[in-house]
């Protein structure tokens, strides 16, 4: 007799002692934590019954995702709101918008969201909030007074190692509040090279004006030269657009020079990494020389060190820090979802200067996103505890040992489906961003008679809507960013094909699929 493929799968003790289960048992009710557990037992053995499962079985992180997802959609992982699994491979994908949320965020911002609503129907607790200031203050009044502002602020400019850091709500103004503070009505010393329009994504990494579609958009994206112009200051170029250095910074110093702008694109390796600090390091030092303040826009830099999770093309952002700039502004794009958020970080004499500015109230962060970095900024200085809360790093760090189990579990349960021909399962890459690229493993689904185009669209029409891509004439499902918890919902999703009409798909529709995927 064969084995038991259930006999390897943890028990209950060891899932309900996991952080996801663990923090769902303190906000529910743990009769109904156990029967989500069961009802997960109940989809394995079906599993087991119904096919060979050639792959290991589910590991407890696997199994706490599954359940936490049970009791989050009533219906047994088939929600009846609209929902996406992306498919594609790409971990940061215009058009699925922002990183999920991470729980801890998610429940600070739904809890937020209550207290608002209920000041906002009862004026009278309002009014008696902002009456009460003595040390004898109801309840009521002071859960509903806001967070003080400076609390994330705090824990970040100590993440960073700089004396202090304010958070704003978009990096473009982020960019223009700080030159406006150091360099309003005075020259502003930029590379020609630096003067790019972010806002636009490109193949090469390199961001250009001229995007054709909305796609082509950055969510943190802007202008260098529109954010020069709105701080007020004047712009003085340096340089060459192939190359800078320190020596062609200060050959333009003069007594009008305000400050030193500085834009990085983040080091693809630690060698190149290395070599863009270097490079800071000797601006930052010709600068000081003349008394002048440097700013520097990190772009997209993770507060989390990656390096201790394997991933060397993600810059850290408080080696940058330590480089030495004055005034550092970097986006939140690694963190969590929300639009994204830039930070200011640097010398405290400069940082007062940023918060007298007007424009800090334009930029200043809504009560709902200063919330969720309330709650994510505790656990950022623990790399591995990181990779566990925030969904976007639990995607990137996630082993390939762990992929290529989920892909041999997954493919005999799909080649069941009637209307599958075949499955193949292949390894590839699958990419972050331009520089950033992760081992990953594939399906390639083969259908009987429908074509793949037409299995593209219909996925991407159900509820979930899968966002899968052709490869060559079969339907690729890349597991790198697909979350372990939705494996039960990708299956459901290929199975309800069986049932839907077939719909013959002219050479337009294919043409537009293949036209996107490209």
């Amino acid at each position: 007799m064969g084995s038991n493929p259930l006999r390897n799968v943890p028990g209950l003790g060891p899932i309900f002692e996991s952080t996801t289960v663990r923090r769902l048992s303190d906000r529910m009710h743990r009769g109904s934590v156990v029967n989500a557990a069961k009802a997960v037992w109940e989809e394995l053995r079906h599993e087991a019954e119904s096919v060979k499962t050639e792959g290991g079985t589910p590991d407890i992180s696997d199994l706490a995702d599954r359940i936490a997802t049970r009791l989050r959609t009533p219906t047994g992982g088939r929600p009846d709101a609209p929902c996406a699994i992306n498919a594609t491979g790409r971990l940061l994908d215009p058009r699925f918008g922002s990183p999920a949320l991470p729980t801890a965020a998610l429940d600070a911002i739904l809890e937020t969201a209550a207290r608002h609503e209920w000041r906002t129907m009862r004026p009278e607790s309002m009014e008696a909030a902002e009456a009460s200031k003595s040390e004898n203050a109801d309840a009521d009044s002071e859960a509903s007074k806001p967070v003080p502002e400076k609390t994330s602020e705090q824990r970040l400019a100590k993440l960073l190692g700089a004396e202090l850091a304010r958070l704003i709500s978009h990096r473009g103004g982020a960019v223009a509040l700080a030159i406006r503070s150091v360099a309003r009505g005075k020259e502003l010393i930029v590379a020609r090279g630096d003067l790019l329009d972010l806002s636009v994504r490109t193949d090469d990494g390199i961001q250009y004006a001229g995007g054709t579609s909305d796609d082509d958009f950055e969510p943190d994206g802007y202008s260098v030269p529109a954010a020069i112009e709105a701080s007020g200051a004047v712009l003085r170029e340096a340089g060459s657009v192939n190359r800078t250095t320190a020596a062609d910074y200060a050959a333009e110093f003069s007594p009008e020079t305000g400050a030193v702008f500085v834009l990085l694109r983040g080091g693809a390796s630690d060698t190149e990494a290395e070599h863009e600090i270097e490079r800071l390091r000797e601006i930052v030092s010709a600068a000081r020389e003349r008394k002048v303040p440097v700013v520097c826009d990190l772009g997209a830099a993770s507060l989390v060190d990656m390096h201790a999770l394997g991933v060397d093309s993600i810059p850290h952002a408080t080696d940058y820090v330590q480089a030495g700039a004055d005034l550092v502004i970097l986006s939140d794009r690694y963190l969590f979802g929300l639009e994204p958020t830039a930070v200011i970080a640097g010398r405290r004499v400069l940082m007062d200067l940023v918060d007298q500015s007007p424009m800090t109230r334009w930029f200043s962060l809504d009560p709902l996103r200063r919330k969720a970095w309330d709650a994510v900024l505790p656990f950022c200085g623990d790399s591995h505890r990181a990779a566990h809360e925030l969904p976007l790093l639990l995607l990137l760090t996630t082993t390939i040992e762990n992929l290529r189990t989920r892909a041999s579990r997954l493919r005999p349960l799909l080649e069941s489906l009637p209307h599958v021909d075949r499955v193949e399962q292949v390894e590839g890459e699958a990419e972050l961003g331009a520089d950033v690229r992760r081992p990953t493993v594939r399906l390639l689904v083969k259908m009987r008679e429908r074509t793949a185009s037409a299995t593209v669209m219909d996925l991407r029409g159900g509820n979930p809507s899968v966002a899968a891509f052709m490869e060559g004439d079969a339907v690729a499902i890349d597991l790198r960013s697909v979350f372990a918890s939705q494996d039960r919902m990708l299956i459901d999703a290929l199975a309800r094909l069986e049932d839907a009409a077939e719909t013959p798909t002219d050479e337009v529709e294919e043409s537009d699929v293949a036209n996107e995927e490209a």
